[in-house]
């Protein structure tokens, strides 16, 4: 969703060759670094979740403003991503 909300000129298909382009680096980047495991159903997934957040977010831009819902998704997106820091740490402390 991310990407729709900042890449709202771009056609279609380049955000696509994107999501799909920056799949296949990460990817790369692990095997290179040898860090996790390099998988071809990595690269997939991420796509195919790249595909659907734009197109839901598509879906939404025709029934929402475009103002109050790239506010919205990005105040969601950040007490997400603050809940889950804030798990991880929790998990990391309690470790100990």
């Amino acid at each position: 969703m991310l990407l729709g909300i900042s890449a709202k000129g771009l056609p279609f298909m380049k955000k696509l060759a994107f999501l799909f382009l920056f799949s296949l680096f990460i990817e790369g980047m692990q095997f290179v670094l040898g860090i996790g495991a390099t998988d071809v159903t990595d690269i997939l997934m991420n796509f195919i979740g790249g595909f659907l957040g734009i197109c839901i977010y598509q879906g939404l831009w025709r029934i929402v403003p475009e103002t109050k819902l790239d506010k919205r998704l990005i105040a969601i997106g950040t007490v997400m991503g603050v809940l889950c820091l804030g798990m991880v740490l929790f998990v990391i402390f309690i470790n100990r």
